[in-house]
C-alpha cells in the first residue's frame, strides 16, 4: 500500500478478521506460555502481530500493561481475558 491509498472501511474489517484470527490462535496455544509477565517482544510473537501494533493496543487502552524502569510487562492472564473478550463465533 502506497501513501497515496486509502482504508476502506472493507480494508479495516480485514484487519480486524486478521486480528481475530491471530487472537483464536493464541488461545489455542494459551497453555503454552509458563511465564506470567512477558515483554513486548514476546507478546507480538505470541499474537503474530507488528511492535507497533502492539503499541497501538497500549495507547488505545485494548491491551493493559505495566512500566517497571522503562520496561513494559504485559500479564499473560489479562492477554489471554481479552482475546476471550474479542472472540468472534461465526
Amino acid at each position: 500500500m502506497s501513501t497515496n491509498d486509502l482504508l476502506t472501511k472493507k480494508d479495516l474489517a480485514d484487519f480486524e478478521e486478521r486480528m481475530n484470527e491471530r487472537f483464536q490462535q493464541a488461545l489455542a496455544h494459551s497453555g503454552a506460555s509458563k511465564k506470567r509477565w512477558l515483554r513486548s517482544k514476546e507478546v507480538a510473537e505470541m499474537l503474530g502481530i507488528s511492535m507497533s501494533s502492539l503499541q497501538n493496543f497500549r495507547i488505545n487502552g485494548t491491551l493493559p500493561y505495566a512500566k517497571l524502569d522503562g520496561t513494559i510487562f504485559y500479564d499473560y492472564d489479562e492477554i489471554m481475558a481479552v482475546m476471550k473478550a474479542n472472540e468472534v463465533r461465526a
